[in-house]
């Protein structure tokens, strides 16, 4: 069987019981530029207010259905190892705490709306264990981060994604809680061409 989420934006807000199809498992959001058309305002000074009403109005829905986040903060990225000319310096562009700080910041969010929330494709122990926090939150492990190291982007750039591959410890880490059971596997939900992977680091 197949499932989507419906994108989540500032634009739709209004309207999220009219997007609840019975194919429809929740509402996803994304706090990066991912997408115009689905990316809050990001330059404006209330960010995270803006999220934290996203995550109210999912709550008030009849069906009560997730709102589900790509947890990445742009503000934490690190433009110095942008530039370093490693061939892994995208993963260390986006570093582990853009996506764990992030994550916290959502779930506590929907721990002040009484709001069931999804973190998608945690990469982080530290994202898994902020989502343990909350019985309201869920999450998944994608196969490629418990399984490649952002070293291993040095010999194929199609491992090149949003959140990056981490270190050897934490892919490590990662890899543990799939087999402990605690937490389930999950897709890359999000293709990109060759030629975006191959391409500079955006």
């Amino acid at each position: 069987d197949a499932r989507f989420w419906a994108g989540l934006c500032p634009e739709n807000l209004g309207n999220l019981d009219g997007m609840s199809h019975p194919l429809v498992v929740g509402y996803k959001g994304f706090t990066t530029d991912f997408d115009p058309e689905l990316t809050f305002p990001r330059g404006d000074k209330d960010f995270f207010e803006h999220l934290r009403y996203a995550i109210e109005q999912v709550a008030k829905t009849k069906t009560r259905k997730p709102s589900a986040w790509h947890c990445e903060d742009p503000m934490l990225f690190d433009n110095n190892a942008k530039s370093a000319g490693r061939s892994w310096a995208y993963a260390d562009w986006r570093p582990a705490q853009s996506e764990y700080k992030m994550a916290e910041r959502i779930i506590g969010f929907a721990r002040d709306a009484d709001a069931r929330v999804h973190i998608c494709h945690s990469s982080t122990p530290a994202t898994f264990n902020n989502v343990r926090s909350y019985e309201g939150a869920t999450t998944e492990v994608t196969w490629h981060h418990a399984t490649f190291d952002k070293y291993d982007m040095a010999n194929d750039k199609r491992l090149k994604m949003n959140p990056p591959l981490r270190d050897i410890t934490m892919m490590e880490k990662m890899r543990g809680l799939l087999r402990s059971g605690l937490v389930p596997i999950g897709t890359d939900h999000a293709p990109h061409t060759l030629d975006e992977k191959e391409g500079d680091n955006q």
